[in-house]
């Protein structure tokens, strides 16, 4: 009987958002904004778009553009899924509000008191942490992402490793951006409700909100029947990117959907946690949501974006001195982009199947213009012209190497980025992470450089920097892998 109430109750979600969102009402503001949203496509030789906007509790505008699969021809539609890599952050936040609701967790509890094992390399930091520091970018751990990037470490790995990551700001310092923090996050509510987080997320606002096609893996967004492939751009040509895995990063970025459920996740927020007369989040607790809780680094140069600050999974700020509510998404080759307007009660989502984010900020920012009845401010063109071209590393005419290339081979470890495999490769080395390889190419005595035009583990250029023990045998290679700190030292175990 539980299972049927539950069917039923599905149904009558999706019955009363076709009903009440998804209105037949054009507006006239935008006339001729498909033709835009096609022509930026054409210009940034992109494969495809989905973007919908809600006004009033009224979906406006919700179409597909470009293909799905350049392959095979298929285009676009409402119910394409992609991937909307961080945007799901302000899903954890927002499950993380109705446990604080239900009295479970408190926004201003240190993490240990849910999560006893959980470990930071600084001791005050680790006793004084807090859920809400968690979420806020203020904990002072830069990003260092390489230690999930392409990596097997399963949720729980992730955040032990956190005990053997550098710090490179005070606590509560500053803004810098974190993923792992929102994966312990994400343990938090595992830990609360005995449950997954996905289990949490979907239980309590997906089936809620009817979002029955948004799922949390690349795995299960691939059985789907209207799915789309990611690509890449170089040198003007596309290029089919694989499909990154990031189940263990779930509550940081894996969530995959549609703009036809993105709009009701949309409306969702713009009435302040309510749905068909049921409040699933008081609009006190979204209020605490959508407050502002750090001043957070600017995301461009631009004037007409301004006061920057982070929520509790959302940036808060001003486009041309409106308030914004919004968050950006990227993983693999797919981009996204959520804004709210509430003073305005708007909602926008754009998703791309193409890795520069650019296209998404264009369209984004044309719609607001349209319907703000500004000046259109030309972003097309603006940001074409700020894109440089891609640095590239070379190291000719450099000393020899000063070992054997075959001295250089061997197994390296980190207690938190894992291991990697090193063989020669005549005067080159290949390096291997987790299944990924890259070429090294010799710069100068015991340095190395990742050769542009491979994919693999690093990054174009970055360097690798082998260091010799007293018996002059190389035990250690240094990467720079984190900006913000010493490179990561990697040392030989065999």
């Amino acid at each position: 009987m539980a299972a049927m109430r539950s069917i039923i109750t599905v149904i009558i979600v999706v019955v009363f958002f076709q009903l009440h969102l998804y209105g037949n009402d054009v507006d006239k503001r935008l006339e001729g904004f498909d033709v835009f949203i096609n022509k930026v496509i054409e210009d940034w030789n992109a494969p495809g778009m989905a973007v919908a906007i809600v006004k009033d509790g009224t979906l406006i505008f919700g179409e597909g553009f470009g293909y799905r699969n350049i392959e095979n021809k298929m285009p676009v539609t409402p119910q394409s899924i992609f991937a909307i890599a961080s945007c799901s952050k302000a899903f954890t936040t927002t499950a993380i509000a109705m446990l604080v609701q239900d009295g479970l967790i408190e926004w201003d509890a240190p993490v240990r008191n849910y999560l006893p094992e959980f470990r930071m390399s600084d001791p005050y930091i680790n006793e004084y942490i807090t859920v809400r520091d968690l979420v806020t970018h203020r904990s002072g751990l830069p990003r260092h992402d390489r230690v999930w990037l392409g990596t097997p470490f399963t949720r729980e790995e992730l955040v032990e490793k956190i005990q053997h990551l550098e710090f490179s700001r005070g606590f509560r310092e500053t803004y810098q951006y974190n993923n792992l923090l929102y994966v312990t996050a994400g343990r938090v509510i595992e830990a609360v409700t005995g449950s997954t987080w996905e289990s949490f997320v979907s239980h309590r606002i997906l089936r809620p909100l009817g979002m029955t096609a948004t799922n949390f893996s690349v795995t299960d967004m691939q059985l789907a029947d209207d799915f789309a492939h990611a690509y890449t751009i170089g040198g003007n040509r596309l290029t089919l990117a694989p499909f990154r895995n990031v189940d263990a990063l779930g509550p940081a970025g894996s969530i995959n959907s549609n703009i036809s459920d993105m709009a009701r996740w949309i409306q969702f927020n713009l009435d302040g946690g309510i749905v068909m007369l049921d409040t699933l989040l008081s609009p006190e607790h979204m209020a605490q949501v959508h407050s502002p809780w750090v001043v957070a680094t600017r995301d461009s140069d631009d004037e007409e974006l301004s006061f920057v600050n982070y929520g509790l999974g959302w940036r808060i700020g001003a486009y041309r001195g409106h308030q914004i509510i919004y968050h950006a998404g990227a993983i693999g080759a797919y981009r996204a982009y959520v804004m709210l307007l509430p003073d305005q009660n708007i909602g926008i989502v754009s998703l791309t199947n193409y890795n520069r984010a650019q296209v998404n900020r264009v369209v984004t920012y044309n719609a607001i213009d349209r319907l703000l009845e500004l000046d259109q401010i030309n972003w097309n063109r603006r940001l074409k012209e700020r894109m440089t071209a891609p640095r590239e590393y070379q190291c000719h005419d450099s000393p020899r190497l000063t070992h054997a290339p075959d001295a250089y081979a061997g197994t390296y470890e980190h207690p938190a980025y894992g291991e990697i495999e090193i063989n020669a490769n005549g005067n080159r080395l290949r390096v291997t992470r987790y299944g990924e390889t890259s070429i090294l190419e010799h710069c100068k005595f015991n340095m190395f450089r990742r050769e542009r035009g491979y994919w693999g583990a690093f990054g174009a250029g970055t360097r690798f920097t082998f260091v010799v023990n007293e018996e002059d045998e190389i035990d250690r290679v240094l990467i720079p892998l984190e900006s913000t700190v010493d490179d990561i030292i990697f040392k030989r175990i065999r």
